[in-house]
């Protein structure tokens, strides 16, 4: 069974259509087309139901899913596995974060590592998606969501505070928000309710019901520049923010949050020695940056 084809199997059965299907592959819906037809081909059966909203799964592709997962799970841990026989300080290491995080702490990292182990490549995803380690979309995690999978490496890095901030010209517009109105006449910057969705119930505990959305982003750069040109209210970090957004104005200061911050490895990659030295250098950035909250 040709493993290509398997691939483009499961991501049309995962996002439901060819076309999402090739943007998530960067390939063309032809492609996808062809990709299926020949899986087809070689299983003697249909797997889809081709209909206007979407692909669905007959029941012989539902017979074919988990076949399919598990040597999807396999292909990954070979993968890894064979990478980490090579225990040399080179070669790409792919660390998934968000852009606050990348910005505060990862580069802060990457500097003193470059120093020492000059041959070691490092890609940084920085996005509020969190990728599958346990199919090798990346080596090294720093989230703020504890994973649930139990054969992950995992580290508690920091605990960082939440709380509300508007701008002194939001403020001059709009005045401060009273607790208990529900955010009642005030316009709030919050995050793709798909990424954070606790803060579309309540924002560190104020509900939301009353808000007008002014922005929703999948973006901590474009949030936070939102809230300081006076879009609306934003969640953020406390520290990050007394040290890089000064001029923000803390507002309904009782409502707050806490994030914790964790560094994820699979045990498969942390036999690397290039993995190893990265993490090393990710806990010693956080530990130097915030040594009170590790």
């Amino acid at each position: 069974m040709n493993w290509d084809n398997l691939r483009f199997f499961l991501t049309v059965a995962r996002s439901g259509g060819a076309r999402s299907a090739a943007i998530s592959m960067s390939v063309d819906q032809a492609t996808v087309a062809r990709r299926l037809k020949m899986l087809e081909k070689e299983m003697g059966a249909t797997l889809f139901y081709r209909r206007p909203e979407g692909y669905f799964l007959t029941v012989e592709g539902r017979k074919l899913l988990p076949e399919a997962e598990m040597m999807e799970q396999a292909v990954a841990t070979m993968l890894r596995k064979t990478a980490g026989a090579d225990a040399s300080l080179s070669g790409k290491v792919r660390i998934t974060t968000t852009e606050v995080l990348a910005c505060q702490f990862v580069l802060r990292a990457l500097e003193s590592l470059q120093e020492s182990y000059p041959d070691i490549e490092v890609t940084i995803n920085a996005s509020l998606k969190l990728s599958d380690m346990r199919h090798g979309e990346a080596d090294i995690a720093i989230r703020n969501k504890r994973p649930q999978e139990e054969n992950l490496i995992v580290r508690h890095l920091y605990t960082t505070k939440v709380a509300l901030y508007a701008s002194s010209g939001y403020i001059q517009r709009f005045g401060k928000p009273v607790s208990g109105t529900a955010f009642a006449s005030h316009r709030l910057v919050m995050y793709n309710r798909t990424d954070v969705p606790k803060y579309w119930e309540a924002l560190c505990g104020e509900p939301i019901r009353q808000a007008a959305i002014a922005m929703e982003t999948d973006s901590q750069a474009l949030l936070i520049q939102a809230v300081r040109q006076g879009f609306g209210i934003g969640a953020l970090s406390c520290d990050i923010t007394a040290v890089h957004e000064p001029d923000l104005i803390q507002v309904l200061p009782e409502c707050t949050d806490v994030a914790d911050i964790w560094l994820v490895v699979h045990p498969d990659v942390y036999g690397q020695a290039k993995v190893r030295v990265c993490v090393d250098a990710l806990v010693d950035a956080f530990n130097t940056k915030h040594p009170n909250l590790v």
